[in-house]
């Protein structure tokens, strides 16, 4: 939810949200979302693209 709170909150207003889920190969879970804001600052780009994983 936090993805589309940003989208939303730092996106241009009456801008454009993609949301897209698919199903890889190795059978994982791709959850992609992007906007038209401004961006991650470059500095910060690292922590906020690591991989989330959830064990059941």
């Amino acid at each position: 939810m936090n993805l589309f709170e940003n989208a939303i909150k730092y996106g241009k207003q009456n801008g454009a949200i993609k949301a897209g889920i698919y199903r890889t190969d190795d059978k994982r879970i791709l959850i992609e979302i992007s906007d038209d804001g401004v961006g991650i600052a470059e500095k910060t780009f690292p922590a906020s693209s690591s991989v989330f994983t959830e064990q059941m």
